[in-house]
């Protein structure tokens, strides 16, 4: 056992530590910040690869608020991404240019970096920064038992293995799965599904961590998530990978009483699944490294307090890994640690309705293990996908709101509201029907647009019409028409019976072939209440030209699209000629009809309708 204070003193009560993780040293730090002198006790960090690799938003935020010098650790996440049976889908986060004034003052983000971090440099880097403060005493040891008080529900004492024992006035349990505080105390664990069995390991480039592979791949800045099922696989399980800069962290979650195969069995079987999706994970990263393996449950407990003690990050909680919220527990505790011990039911109160949160998760994200991933429907995916973005806004929410604003700038609810409706506009999913090996190529293929992670963030002024919008009738006549305002059959007395619609390099014919494209643009389920609000209508030579904006609701929430433009010849006072861009109509249709060979069917197809409806001469 070492001291690294000389003025400990036996018979002194002080907060007390036990585990010396990222969540021990997190709670460590944030007493030292607050001039409170402290035990810290546990085991340094070693070299083995440790779970917690990407953080969820909160996690984001907190890591990089109390660790600002270490962040050379930290890589950036720009989506997180989902093999699920005959689709990919992709969970994005679109950066603002800008919030709303009063987010900054109130502490809101208005805009948040994903992360994924490297753990073993990481906790590697944190223990001696944190131990070197001088409001810290770390003794290197492990407890054994505690001096606690049923009746009073406190912790007079915790002793440790090398027969010391340490006085508390509070105890913060940071010994993630061993739950020491709570075994100790009888809290009721409260377990959540069956046990999981996890392997995985770290991958590198030509066996040196330090060296990146030559060209980095297109997967690189995101979380990957795979289902393997038994109809394609030789296991059923969850897999992942998390690429760290010069490696990659690979894994996978099954079920133990299923598979018995050698944890380098299982992680040769996520190797061949990832491959087959479009990612080769061994042709960039070559060399394995010792597989990890792990037995582990979820759970939560009855409470995550009592009058002196808090069981901190994974000591209470722990709910299925694509949440990604295993660090943020921790280091949402960290962040309330100092008020913890200025009112220590009021503050530990905070935390617990931050877990239950946390734990609610765990039920919407069952269905990734559950159910098998081929016959789920795209309703079905957009439903539960939309769950999981909704829940963590919600969580976000909670997070923010643990910083209280001054009385001058406390709103009540609204701004709060606000926040987590941007915050859900701001994180889109997109969902690619492909065959396995062409997923990768549709959730990574560069797209040539701006990247919101390392370009300047785009700004989407929302369009209103203005007053008094001057063009011809006949226009304006199709904007409504567009808009769900007026009926198709308008169109007769707004288009000629020849009118031509070029869309990009595709051209449909006619009055009937128009009112197809309508229907199909107004069918679509992507978007409700959907509307083209004109912004400005202006001659250009013989054309008009209409500048305006999509608007409608994306679930409960409002959306738009980039400001576009649409062209329009006139014959008399009717239409005789429009043209438009596919891109500008994706907001209400999807990217689907983005490729050519996909669009060429579509207009295939809104031909023979038109046909169809075309009467007789």
């Amino acid at each position: 056992m070492a001291v690294n204070q000389p003025s400990f003193q036996a018979n002194t009560a002080y907060p007390v530590i036990l585990g010396a993780g990222l969540t021990g040293v997190a709670i460590s730090g944030a007493l030292s910040a607050a001039g409170i002198t402290h035990v810290l006790v546990g085991d340094p960090p070693s070299q083995t690869p440790r779970l917690g690799e990407s953080l969820n938003t909160e996690g984001s935020l907190e890591i990089a608020r109390q660790f600002p010098a270490l962040m050379n650790f930290c890589f950036p996440k720009k989506q997180q991404a989902l093999f699920f049976g005959g689709n990919a889908i992709s969970f994005d986060s679109i950066q603002y240019a800008q919030g709303h004034a009063y987010y900054r003052l109130l502490g809101y983000p208005a805009t948040v970096q994903l992360l994924h971090v490297d753990r073993v440099g990481f906790d590697t880097a944190a223990f001696p920064a944190a131990i070197a403060d001088p409001h810290c005493m770390f003794l290197e040891d492990r407890a054994v038992s505690l001096d606690y008080d049923p009746p009073s529900d406190w912790i007079r004492g915790v002793l440790l293995a090398s027969g010391k024992s340490v006085l508390s006035s509070y105890v913060f349990d940071a010994t993630n799965h061993a739950r020491f505080v709570a075994r100790q105390v009888g809290v009721r664990c409260k377990l959540i599904g069956k046990p999981r069995r996890v392997a995985f390991a770290h991958y590198s480039a030509l066996g040196d961590r330090a060296a990146a592979p030559a060209q980095q791949p297109n997967w690189i800045h995101a979380t990957s998530l795979l289902r393997l099922d038994l109809t394609k696989d030789p296991v059923d399980g969850l897999a992942w990978t998390i690429p760290l800069g010069s490696y990659v962290s690979v894994g996978i979650s099954v079920d133990p009483r299923n598979t018995g195969a050698a944890a380098g069995g299982l992680l040769d079987w996520v190797e061949k699944a990832f491959a087959r999706r479009g990612m080769d994970v061994r042709r960039d990263f070559p060399t394995r490294g010792t597989p990890v393996d792990l037995r582990y449950e979820h759970y939560n407990h009855e409470r995550c307090y009592g009058q002196n003690w808090l069981l901190a990050g994974m000591s209470c909680c722990q709910v299925w890994f694509p949440s990604a919220a295993g660090v943020a527990t921790g280091l949402v505790a960290a962040r309330l640690a100092a008020d913890v011990l200025k009112a220590p039911v009021r503050a530990a109160q905070v935390y617990q309705l931050y877990i239950d949160e946390v734990a609610a998760i765990h039920a919407g994200l069952e269905w990734l293990v559950r159910d098998d991933p081929w016959p789920v429907t795209l309703q079905q995916l957009q439903q539960r996908t939309q769950a999981m973005v909704s829940g963590n806004v919600l969580r976000l929410g909670d997070y923010v709101a643990l910083r209280n604003p001054p009385d001058e700038l406390a709103f009540g609810d609204a701004a709060l509201r606000l926040f987590e409706r941007d915050r859900r506009l701001a994180s889109p999913v997109r969902i690619a029907t492909a065959l396995p090996q062409s997923q990768a190529t549709r959730l990574f293929a560069a797209t040539g647009q701006p990247d919101p992670w390392t370009d300047a963030p785009i700004a989407v002024p929302v369009v209103t019409r203005p007053d008094g919008l001057r063009g011809p009738m006949a226009i304006l006549g199709l904007v409504d028409i567009l808009s769900g305002r007026l009926g198709t059959e308008a169109s007769a007395g707004l288009v000629t019976a020849d009118v031509k619609v070029e869309i990009d390099q595709f051209q449909l014919t006619g009055a009937a072939q128009w009112n197809s494209w309508v229907t199909f643009l107004r069918g679509a389920a992507r978007v409700n209440e959907l509307e083209l609000v004109p912004a400005a209508l202006e001659a250009s030579g013989a054309e008009w030209v209409l500048t305006a904006q999509w608007q409608g609701l994306m679930g409960a929430e409002g959306a738009v699209s980039p400001q576009l433009t649409m062209n329009f010849q006139m014959s008399g006072d009717k239409v005789s000629e429009i043209r438009m861009q596919r891109a500008d109509c994706t907001f209400a249709v999807g990217d689907e009809i983005l490729p050519q060979v996909a669009f060429a069917v579509v207009v295939g197809r809104l031909a023979a309708a038109g046909a169809r409806q075309t009467p007789p001469q």
